[in-house]
C-alpha cells in the first residue's frame, strides 16, 4: 500500500487533499502520534472516493473508560444551598468560545449532566458559560473552567446568589433625621 499524501488539520480541523483518483480500496486514518490525548486512531480501510464529494467527517472516538459525564449542581450560596432550576449554561471547548458543545439548563434539584466529555493526562480543559439565571437570582462568574483529567470527575457545584433588594437613606451623620435630597448613589461589585 503507498501512502498517496498526508495532510494536517488546520485551526477549524480541516485538511484538503488533491488529485486522488476516484475509485475503490483507499484507507483513510489518523496517524497514532498526532492524535489529542484520550481519543483512539481513526481507520477506514474501504473508503471511496468519488466525484464532487461532500466533506468527509473523522470522528474521533475517546479511549476505553474515557467518556465522561460531569455532573453540574447549581445552588443558592447563600441559604442552605437550595437547589437553583433554570439556569442556563453554555460549555465550549475553548476559551474563546467559538466551539460550542451544548447549551444545559439545571433542573428542579438544580441539576444537569455534561456527557461525552473526554479527559487528558495531562487534563483538558472545558468552559462552561451563564447564559441566563432564573428570575431572582444573579448568574455565576463569567466563565467557570474544568480541566478534566483520565478519569471519572467530581460534581462541580456553581452559585447563584439570590438577588435581594434594600432601601439606603442619606443622611447627616450626626443627625439621622437629617436627610439629603438629589444624591446619586451607586452600588458596585
Amino acid at each position: 500500500m503507498a501512502i498517496l499524501q498526508t495532510q494536517t488539520t488546520d485551526a477549524s480541523g480541516e485538511v484538503q487533499f488533491t488529485d486522488i483518483p476516484v475509485g475503490t480500496g483507499y484507507t483513510l486514518e489518523t496517524l497514532v502520534a498526532t492524535i489529542p490525548d484520550g481519543y483512539e486512531a481513526y481507520i477506514d480501510s474501504d473508503f471511496e472516493v468519488e466525484e464532487n464529494m461532500p466533506e468527509t467527517l473523522i470522528g474521533l472516538e475517546p479511549e476505553a473508560g474515557n467518556d465522561l459525564t460531569l455532573d453540574v449542581k447549581v445552588v443558592n450560596g447563600l441559604i442552605s444551598l437550595l437547589p437553583v432550576s433554570g439556569a442556563v449554561f453554555n460549555v465550549f471547548a475553548d476559551a474563546g468560545k467559538t466551539q460550542l458543545l451544548g447549551q444545559f439548563t439545571s433542573d428542579a434539584s438544580g441539576e444537569f449532566s455534561i456527557p461525552h466529555l473526554v479527559g487528558s493526562t495531562a487534563g483538558r480543559s472545558y468552559y462552561i458559560s451563564q447564559v441566563t439565571a432564573p428570575t431572582g437570582y444573579y448568574p455565576a462568574s463569567d466563565q467557570t473552567v474544568v480541566i478534566l483529567k483520565a478519569t471519572t470527575p467530581d460534581e462541580l457545584v456553581i452559585v447563584n446568589p439570590f438577588l435581594i433588594g434594600f432601601d439606603a437613606k442619606v443622611s447627616d451623620a450626626n443627625y439621622s433625621n437629617m436627610t439629603f435630597e438629589g444624591v446619586d448613589v451607586q452600588i458596585s461589585k
